[in-house]
């Protein structure tokens, strides 16, 4: 139960409460494999990524048939731990026990687009996950990044325009869009998809804000 609420204070952003959680469990069970995939996860939102990957390790050994472990060792994890083969492996691991898990690919669809190979096995991940959760802006992303990569034009402007809809009618979904824009330093594509969602709707006041707040914040003509 203690790792349980441990997961849920993590999620919710209360870290020094989850720590109290983790520790509690692990003390009172300290083979209980949750336990030590909490730990990982907290030890990573504390910045404390080595000591976070010999925890995940020690979850994976512990519980090996549980698709939530092998997903965040394979995106949280990091070497010696967990080189790029390691986490590929966890990732395919987490599909086979859970075909339905969608996150799972996504994320080995971005490891594949990481490491430059095996673009239609990528895409073919990353397309079934917006498949599986089709509100999902991080997954339309993955495809809309492979498809430009690999020259699939047409079917790129098809799915960003699907994005530029979705954003038009959901705030949040903008934000995150334009903030995965910034985070890669691609400016010049966020202005551009922060302007058809406002050509889309010229009273959507929330776009004219948005892109009047990006345009002063990254100092760019108006």
């Amino acid at each position: 139960t203690a790792a349980f609420l441990g997961d849920f204070l993590l999620h919710t952003g209360q870290v020094k409460e989850a720590r109290t959680q983790v520790e509690l469990a692990l003390r009172d069970e300290p083979d209980l494999g949750i336990g030590h995939l909490q730990r990982g996860r907290l030890l990573v939102a504390e910045g404390r990524r080595n000591e976070a990957s010999s925890a995940l390790a020690e979850a994976r050994r512990l519980t090996p048939h549980d698709a939530l472990v092998e997903y965040y060792f394979g995106t949280l994890a990091s070497p010696p731990e967990a080189d790029v083969a390691a986490r590929e492996g966890a990732l395919r691991s987490a599909i086979r026990l859970d075909p339905a898990f969608a996150s799972a690919r996504d994320a080995l669809a971005r490891l594949l687009l990481e490491e430059q190979r095996s673009p239609d096995e990528a895409l073919g991940l990353a397309m079934a996950a917006v498949r599986l959760d089709p509100g999902s802006v991080s997954y339309r992303l993955t495809v809309l990044e492979l498809e430009s990569r690999m020259g699939c034009a047409a079917e790129a402007e098809r799915d960003e325009q699907a994005l530029v809809r979705i954003a038009s009618l959901r705030g949040g979904a903008l934000s995150e869009v334009i903030r995965h824009y910034e985070s890669v330093d691609r400016l010049e594509e966020a202005e551009a998809f922060l302007r058809q969602v406002q050509a889309r709707n010229r009273r959507n006041i929330r776009a004219a804000q948005r892109l009047a707040s990006f345009l002063e914040r990254h100092d760019r003509p108006n």
